[in-house]
């Protein structure tokens, strides 16, 4: 329903299951996930394919939510995947490439590959209600309305005004955005 329970990619599939802590047991998201899994982008922390939907069971904490699932990625092998807790926060995991995670650049200059759902610290004082993740890039909607971009702007995708990476969320200001409620 509006891509809040169900999101594929063309490697893998994300499906929010229950998600009430109870049918998962303590620290369950609530999510199941399936398809290719190299890059990370099942969230089971380890680069193995599923053939069958399998519940994540990470450490996200106890009684968290999901309320919304976000399936990126396209044909060559650079999936990664986001989660939208009850609380606004956001999770992401898969490969680091372009930046679509997030997270920035590691101690080692690196964008690594994230295994398991980890926030995204750099969100953590705005309540999100929406997410979404395309095949480099990712992008969510805070309450107040407004849009947040990050990842590959290779063809201007994150409309920041330019085509270059963003590899933490930045709001989006121009075409008049910062005056919209989206």
């Amino acid at each position: 329903v509006q891509g809040r329970f169900a999101s594929v990619s063309p490697e893998h599939s994300l499906c929010r299951v229950g998600g009430d802590g109870f049918q998962t047991g303590a620290g369950g998201s609530g999510v199941a996930s399936w398809g290719v899994g190299k890059r990370g982008q099942l969230g089971h922390g380890k680069r193995q394919d599923e053939r069958e939907p399998r519940m994540l069971l990470s450490g996200l904490g106890y009684g968290i939510r999901i309320v919304q699932v976000a399936a990126g990625g396209g044909l060559v092998r650079v999936a990664h995947s986001l989660l939208l807790t009850s609380t606004g926060r956001v999770l992401s995991f898969g490969t680091g490439h372009s930046g679509a995670l997030g997270f920035g650049y590691d101690r080692a200059k690196q964008l690594p590959d994230v295994l398991r759902p980890q926030y995204l610290d750099s969100l953590a004082g705005v309540r999100m209600v929406c997410v979404a993740a395309g095949e480099l890039h990712s992008a969510a909607v805070s309450q107040d309305g407004d849009v947040y971009s990050w990842g590959d702007g290779f063809c201007g995708q994150l409309g920041h005004g330019d085509k270059r990476p963003v590899l933490t969320p930045q709001q989006v200001t121009h075409g008049g955005l910062e005056d919209e409620v989206v």
